[in-house]
């Protein structure tokens, strides 16, 4: 009876896994493009955002999550953030930014 219930059991484990296995994030180089985009406007009136780096992204419901830090140029001053947070997910079949945490900034 128990060889039985393991096989069960995994496969109620692993199944969610398998069914992220398809859904892969974003190249790294893209996600840091569309955060600079997305962040330069919403927070940062349209200063320029360059330098950006991320960790490694984070599964998160039907989006991925990364931590990231980059510079901002205001004024001709280069401003470094770190530890602000984000959420890309897929929406019409593009990428897009869907929440942003501030972190801190050297300003």
């Amino acid at each position: 009876m128990d060889r039985l219930k393991l096989p069960a059991i995994l496969s109620l484990t692993l199944t969610p896994l398998l069914l992220w296995a398809g859904t892969k994030p974003p190249p790294a180089t893209d996600v840091a493009e569309i955060f600079a985009q997305a962040v330069s406007a919403q927070k940062f009136s349209g200063a320029p955002v360059r330098d950006v780096m991320l960790t490694d992204a984070e599964i998160r419901k039907d989006a991925f999550r990364y931590g990231s830090e980059f510079t901002v140029v205001r004024s001709g001053k280069s401003i470094r953030c770190e530890d602000w947070f984000f959420t890309i997910e897929r929406k019409e079949g593009h990428w897009v930014i869907a929440e942003v945490t501030r972190g801190r900034c050297n300003d």
